[in-house]
């Protein structure tokens, strides 16, 4: 979990990357998600846990082609999509330690109202 607060507001990102290859040194990016347009985090036993959010996709107008569907999390118009990363850690410790810390950044998003737009 990566965390940055340039502007006054801190900015949370999960960042999961896994091996290229079997005990090589490269790795691949599998995800980079911002805590901030998260919903919710589920424990699901053993080594997973479920991150999962909700986006409105705006519908293109019969009028006008879209040229390509915005995302946000704003409620006007639109569907909603619902995104959900299942996610596994290496170490059943390890889940409890990253599943307490995205559960309490997601905890105090919602209290101070969640900034739920896209930087």
């Amino acid at each position: 979990m990566l965390s940055s607060g340039g502007d006054g507001a801190a900015a949370y990102r999960i960042v999961m990357r896994r091996e290229e290859k079997k005990g090589g040194l490269g790795s691949k990016l599998i995800l980079n998600a911002r805590l901030q347009e998260l919903n919710a985090v589920e424990r699901l036993g053993g080594k997973y846990f479920r991150l999962s959010r909700a986006n409105i996709v705006d519908e293109p107008s019969p009028a006008a082609p879209a040229e390509g569907s915005s995302r946000s999390n704003s409620s006007s118009g639109g569907r909603p999509v619902i995104s959900s990363y299942l996610c596994k850690v290496n170490q059943e410790q390890d889940l409890g330690r990253l599943y307490g810390e995205v559960a309490a950044v997601l905890a105090g998003l919602a209290a101070a109202g969640g900034d739920r737009g896209g930087k």
